[in-house]
This record gives C-alpha cells, sequence and structure tokens, in this order.
C-alpha cells in the first residue's frame, strides 16, 4: 500500500518548499543578474559536451528500437541541428 506523505503531513511539505526556496535564492545571489545557470546553458543550446550531437543521439535511438523517443524530441519544436546524422 502506497502512502502520499505529502497529503498527511502539508506543513511539512510547505516548510521544505520554503527551505529550497530561501536556498535558491542565496545560491542565485552569487551570479551575475541573479540568474540561475542552467537556463543560461539552456538559452546558449545546452551543455558544451551535447550540442550537436542530436544526429548521432536520433540515430542511436532509431537502433535500439527507440523511435518513439524521437517523435517526442523532434515534437518540442527546438533549434537543434540535425548535421551530424
Amino acid at each position: 500500500m502506497k502512502k502520499n506523505l505529502a497529503e498527511i503531513n502539508p506543513e511539512i511539505v510547505s516548510h521544505g518548499l520554503k527551505l529550497l526556496d530561501n536556498w535558491h535564492k542565496e545560491i542565485l545571489e552569487k551570479f551575475p543578474n541573479n540568474e540561475d545557470p542552467m537556463k543560461i546553458v539552456l538559452r546558449e543550446g545546452g551543455p558544451f559536451h551535447s550540442r550537436d550531437l542530436l544526429g548521432f543521439y536520433v540515430k542511436r535511438l532509431k537502433e535500439s528500437g527507440r523511435e518513439d523517443m524521437v517523435k517526442k524530441i523532434l515534437s518540442r519544436k527546438e533549434s537543434y541541428s540535425l548535421n551530424n546524422q
């Protein structure tokens, strides 16, 4: 039997979310413009090690029988380069 402890103890969840929010604000103060570095990386096209590798990844997904994942990824309409297929 599964129990959703968040529903049973909403005050604990609320306290945890406040702690997380405070930590996030404190960390962001260390970065220029208080901007989350993850958002910067995503805006720039993803991490350096994975940029322009979508073609290889799509090929691997197709070869391993996971073409449904290819459709899901491409349906996001994000700017990807498929030149390296």
